[in-house]
């Protein structure tokens, strides 16, 4: 573990981050991500991530020119988000979060024309999954929760979502 972000993707342009652990250990909010994607990473995916425990959000996708893709990755925990998606049409798939402290997934400001489909989020302090008033046409289909999606955008699809299967 580190006192600070443990992979930080800052203006790799389609850069890939696969098939590793990581955690955050400053403890009790200390705002350190596990993971996170910014910048001009265009395109960029992290895959297969496995985040043991976070002291902020477990992974971030935030680049600027947006395409993240954030793909198979597990999320132990979080005292944070699981997932925040701050960035345009990124792709949030198949993904296990578990006891996240606020959102298991939160689509934010920039998180516009972002999927999300076949995950599972359960156990989280918010909702399951998030879609923010700001974060415009998003898609939400067929993922697994242990509660309700939130859709606060007014533009978005949210449909097929098993919202009680825990």
């Amino acid at each position: 573990g580190t006192a600070a972000t443990s992979i930080d993707l800052n203006g790799a342009l389609y850069g890939i981050v696969q098939n590793i652990a990581c955690n955050t250990t400053s403890g009790s909010g200390g705002g350190n991500n596990a993971a996170r994607m910014r910048g001009a990473s265009t395109g960029s995916i992290f895959k297969n991530i496995k985040v043991i425990d976070s002291d902020n959000i477990g992974i971030v996708a935030e680049p600027s020119g947006g395409q993240g893709q954030v793909i198979g990755c597990t999320i132990l925990g979080a005292d944070g988000q699981g997932i925040q998606v701050n960035g345009p049409e990124c792709r949030i798939i198949d993904n296990y979060i578990v006891d996240a402290g606020d959102d298991g997934i939160s689509f934010e400001t920039s998180g516009d024309n972002s999927t999300c489909t076949g995950n599972i989020v359960k156990d989280h302090g918010a909702n399951s999954i998030e879609i923010t008033t700001n974060a415009e046409n998003c898609v939400v289909v067929g993922n697994r929760t242990d509660g309700a999606v939130s859709d606060g955008s007014g533009t978005s699809t949210v449909a097929s979502n098993d919202v009680t299967a825990f």
